[in-house]
């Protein structure tokens, strides 16, 4: 009589009776893979895309004030729609249809710094 291991009454025997020792070839070929570094074009910018101009220091702490202003007028119980309408119009007609998040993340980034310094003396920033 031929005895078959998945007939056995062995739970744990007919469990494990499949199983085949690691191919170390393979594991040694993926754990010592180590990838090139990427491109000098490609490489991360700070709070940007990979690739991306690297942004301007004056202007990343412009916005990081009017940011930190911004969330803290609509704690304080000024209105969040009428904060968002006032800076729509600030930021011009593309930002016409502009979440905060994206106001605060694209639009108030791209303007110029005299226009980011006239934003931050209005809200006293």
């Amino acid at each position: 009589m031929t005895h078959y291991s998945c007939f056995t009454s062995k739970p744990r025997e007919r469990a494990f009776s499949k199983i085949q020792p690691k191919n170390t070839i393979a594991v040694a070929k993926y754990t010592t893979f180590s990838p090139a570094p990427p491109p000098a074009a490609f490489q991360a910018t700070q709070g940007g895309f990979p690739g991306a101009p690297a942004g301007d220091s004056v202007v990343a702490g412009l916005v990081q004030r009017i940011v930190a202003r911004i969330d803290s007028a609509i704690a304080s119980g000024q209105p969040a729609d009428a904060v968002l309408n006032w800076f729509r119009g600030q930021c011009g007609a593309e930002a016409a249809a502009a979440t905060m998040d994206q106001i605060k993340t694209v639009f108030l980034p791209k303007l110029a710094v005299p226009g980011l310094e006239n934003i931050a003396k209005l809200m006293n920033a």
